[in-house]
């Protein structure tokens, strides 16, 4: 079961133009990114947290060392504009040098499904 919150009604004209230009697709995400890339894009990329970032907990999906590379890779040759959410690692700091990082606390409550 996958559940949304919202504070407002659901059937809101915000939401609808909100939503119009948005695309949301379940494929493979280096797919995605080379399918949608312009340079009006952006890229919203929440990848399973590197292992040596979180505890045992296993996603349903796991990227392993070579993937997060490609991933970085690609994302490192958009035209478009990235978001990435993650946890610091050495892999992504030296990828990423150079791009702006916003770090936030917060307390972690979730599990993975």
């Amino acid at each position: 079961m996958f559940l949304v919150f919202c504070s407002i009604s659901p059937d809101s004209a915000l939401i609808h133009r909100r939503l119009q230009s948005v695309v949301i697709e379940r494929r493979d995400a280096l797919e995605v990114i080379r399918a949608q890339d312009t340079p009006q894009t952006l890229f919203y990329v929440d990848p399973p947290y590197m292992p040596s970032t979180r505890s045992a907990a296993k996603y349903r999906h796991e990227l392993n060392l070579e993937q997060h590379q490609a991933l970085l890779d690609r994302l490192t040759k958009v035209q478009g504009m990235v978001v990435i959410s993650g946890y610091p690692s050495e892999l992504y700091d030296d990828v990423l040098t150079g791009w702006g990082r916003v770090e936030r606390k917060h307390r972690a409550s979730g599990s993975a499904l």
